[in-house]
């Protein structure tokens, strides 16, 4: 048996070309760690009331929606121009910052939550008993739903 070396070289250069090219085609593409998705919305504020649930939400383009929640499913969603959102933005922080710094605490540690808050990651509840709380922030609810239900 004579070898030609040429075209055995030839050939197995051939032979890893195909065997590379198969792998690089069979690897599945791992999904990218950052998302530039505009649809992904960041948390203002939420406002929850016992099963229902409030949250000004903007996204990366600058839009805003009020969404409204029961338990977990999705009630209504309503867009809310930018100079409404920052007021309720606002109004919120106002009586968020009050209701947390300036009113009284509630000495009872295991209260009935009539109100939950969240704003830009600070949480408070708010106590059934602690009436001022509670009067302020029904104000609020009134003013909210009169404005988009």
């Amino acid at each position: 048996m004579r070898f030609n070396y040429k075209m055995n070289g030839a050939m197995i250069k051939i032979f890893f070309l195909l065997l590379f090219s198969t792998q690089i085609l069979a690897q599945v593409p791992t999904p990218s760690a950052s998302n530039n998705d505009l649809r992904s919305q960041n948390l203002i504020f939420s406002l929850k009331e016992k099963n229902r649930e409030w949250k000004l939400e903007s996204s990366v383009a600058g839009q805003y929606n009020l969404v409204e929640l029961k338990g977990k499913e999705v009630i209504k969603v309503w867009k809310v121009d930018p100079q409404s959102a920052e007021k309720l933005d606002a109004d919120f922080a106002d009586k968020f910052i009050a209701i947390k710094y300036e009113m009284k605490v509630s000495k009872n540690k295991k209260c009935k939550a009539g109100f939950s808050l969240s704003m830009r990651g600070e949480l408070e509840k708010v106590c059934h008993e602690e009436k001022e709380k509670m009067s302020l922030l029904n104000d609020f609810m009134k003013r909210l739903k009169k404005q988009f239900t």
